[in-house]
């Protein structure tokens, strides 16, 4: 059943494929395929509550990366999907986290009102109080940053990046990175990111931000995320059962939501097939990954996730 009254369609199942590629388990056998199914036997009942919160920041200069991620709990297993209403046009909206991120520019001074997130488990749903987020005129001296940092590295291989800052006035600059990966360095006087990860820093470093300042003022890079994988990947066939014959010429496509925990399945594909039964997920790292499709129509409106599927690559 889909989130309103208007469509409906029939149940949506999973089965995850996966095989490695390039090598051979440590045991010295050649690599397995794994496979694992489901049915989704409970979509139209009601899920257990989640609950969210957080404290969006409510200004931001011009020309400065904002991101607000809220905090949510539900029952471990349960799929979440968020929505968001009065979004600001400078903002982008995860729809599977609930992140709301961006970078105004001068052109978008003024305050954006009422904006608010909700989040929903099958039937139920929570949401945060409505909140604005005022976007500040640039302070005319601050600095200027820019760069576009690679977003993944081989184990073992080199990863390096330099970004680009100005300063109008000529000052001193400095620079800070939050989220710094574990096996990365940073360069206070040149915001050089540089490091080599190992084999056993294999995943993603997610919300990385850099930021250069002056004496008058200050300016960050949009939040970037390094995934690191082992130089040998996994692939996984996800497929699902389309919508019964009987279902509304609404459906348009499916979202393919994976991530490596049960409630936060951080990435999606959109398959813009109503036909497609299928989709290859490539470049997996070594963990358990989690797997789960959902419906939507051409409003956007999504159906329920069907029931996660978790495989151990």
């Amino acid at each position: 059943m889909w989130t309103t009254a208007r469509v409906c369609i029939a149940a949506v199942a999973v089965s995850v494929l996966v095989a490695t590629l390039g090598g051979c388990n440590d045991d010295g056998s050649d690599a397995q395929s794994s496979t694992s199914s489901a049915s989704n036997s409970n979509s139209s009942g009601a899920g257990p509550a989640p609950a969210i919160s957080g404290t969006p920041s409510q200004a931001v200069v011009a020309g400065m990366a904002y991101e607000f991620r809220p905090t949510v709990s539900t029952t471990d297993g349960v799929a979440l999907h968020f929505v968001v209403a009065n979004l600001p046009a400078w903002a982008a909206f995860n729809s599977a986290t609930g992140v709301l991120s961006g970078t105004p520019k001068a052109s978008d001074v003024r305050v954006y009102a009422n904006i608010s997130i909700k989040v929903s488990s099958g039937d139920t749903n929570a949401a945060l109080t409505p909140f604005s987020i005022r976007v500040l005129a640039p302070t005319p001296d601050a600095p200027a940053i820019s760069g576009t940092p690679a977003n993944s590295v081989v184990a073992g291989a080199a990863y390096n990046f330099q970004p680009t800052a100005t300063s109008a006035d000529g000052a001193a600059l400095s620079y800070a990175v939050s989220n710094l990966p574990s096996w990365a360095n940073f360069n206070a006087s040149t915001g050089a990111l540089t490091g080599t990860p190992a084999a056993t820093d294999g995943g993603t470093y997610a919300h990385i931000v850099i930021t250069v300042s002056n004496a008058s003022g200050s300016a960050s890079l949009a939040p970037f995320s390094i995934a690191v994988s082992s130089g040998s990947s996994a692939v996984a066939t996800v497929t699902w059962t389309a919508p019964a014959a009987s279902a509304p010429a609404e459906v348009v496509g499916y979202r393919v939501y994976y991530g490596t925990s049960a409630a936060g399945m951080t990435h999606f594909v959109s398959v813009s097939d109503p036909t497609s039964t299928s989709y290859v997920i490539d470049n997996l790292s070594a963990g358990t990954w989690f797997f789960a499709v959902a419906s939507y129509g051409a409003d956007d409106v999504q159906s329920p996730l069907s029931p996660m599927v978790s495989v151990s690559l």
